[in-house]
């Protein structure tokens, strides 16, 4: 499976449409912009955080992270799901290439990515800058106050959608003054409700040499997956005729569709098709024959998907089914979007041919 692209910039700036409040001498243009100034370079930094959802106001995901980001680009992210049988997720990218790993697998899956300019192992930093550059005209900004949180001076920033049909509903950012690094961050879509929050950060990290190595367990297989291939953009049409049977398709969100042909052991076509709402990503779909070999079954938690048996890797955000002898792996992009909402959606999916 090719590792799917995460949020990323949408344009050069952000129109924003309110100033100054109350007494506070900065207005709300000149934080988002540094923000995003800020996040045009890498920087090092060791953090510490937590990331929740809630969904109708329960709580449907709680993980804690670690990030460890070195000013050449380097990254090594940590995610691990609270509760018992919490899962732990390994991504490393050390320059030359991404290794994904989850606790408990016999594989490891690695990406060439040396000259390549990949969103790779993204920290929940950057992908709350990448979600920022994409509210250019849907939502307005304002300045709320200042506080304090983990021993640093932040401003409140308020961004309320004009729009209740925004795939985005409003949110609140906490910044640090010094840095603009967001501290806090509060994210509302329908019922849906999510929270990045760093408990720690640490801006001048002293990382051993061996930090950005992946330390991985003996048995553990490292599959690499080339990421040269280049991928041919065309029409649903185009891309059935690719695969040799009908593929299942949602035509009304449908950004943009495009093919991989797979060689080494795989060796087969993989279609991926884009979808997002109000400009905004919010899964991805990459289908292609379903693999046989007693090492190819789905895994994960049961679901059902167009009354078809599936399944959901929590920790990847992944669902994946089998119908009319087509594999189908969803990846939700969008941080706000649940797996019911995106298997609801799913019931639309007609055939194209």
């Amino acid at each position: 499976m090719r590792f799917k692209k995460m949020i990323t910039a949408a344009g050069a700036a952000v129109m924003i449409l309110s100033g100054c409040s109350g007494s506070i001498n900065v207005s709300s243009d000149e934080i988002v912009s540094n923000v995003l100034e800020s996040g045009k370079e890498p920087a090092a930094y060791f953090g510490k955080g937590s990331y929740k959802i809630y969904s109708d106001g329960e709580l449907t995901e709680d993980a804690s992270f670690e990030e460890y980001a070195d000013k050449d680009g380097k990254r090594k992210i940590i995610m691990e799901n609270s509760g018992e049988n919490g899962m732990r997720f390994i991504a490393i990218n050390d320059g030359k290439q991404l290794i994904s790993y989850e606790e408990g697998s016999n594989t490891a899956q690695s990406i060439d990515i040396s000259g390549a300019e990949l969103p790779a192992a993204m920290t929940q930093k950057e992908q709350i800058t990448g979600m920022l550059e994409n509210l250019s005209g849907t939502h307005s900004y304002e300045v709320a106050g200042e506080e304090e949180m983990i021993g640093r001076d932040v401003y409140h920033l308020k961004i309320n959608a004009k729009s209740k049909e925004n795939l985005l509903g409003d949110m609140e950012f906490w910044v640090d003054k010094k840095t603009w690094f967001p501290i806090k961050s509060v994210s509302n879509s329908g019922d849906n409700r999510s929270e990045v929050i760093y408990e720690s950060v640490d801006f001048s990290p002293d990382f051993a040499a061996d930090e950005f190595k992946a330390n991985l367990p003996e048995d553990v297989e490292i599959v690499s997956i080339d990421s040269s291939m280049e991928a041919t953009e065309g029409t649903a049409e185009q891309a059935a005729e690719k695969l040799g049977r009908p593929i299942l398709i949602l035509e009304e969100s449908l950004e943009r569709i495009e093919w991989t042909e797979l060689g080494g052991e795989l060796a087969r076509t993989e279609v991926t098709a884009y979808y997002s709402k109000d400009d905004i990503p919010s899964y991805s779909i990459s289908t292609f024959p379903v693999p046989e070999g007693e090492d190819m079954d789905l895994g994960g938690e049961g679901v059902t998907v167009r009354n078809t048996a599936g399944s959901f890797e929590k920790e990847l955000r992944m669902i994946s089914w089998d119908e009319e002898g087509l594999r189908y792996v969803l990846m939700i992009e969008h941080p706000d979007l649940s797996k019911e909402e995106v298997i609801k959606e799913l019931e639309d999916m007609e055939p194209v041919s």
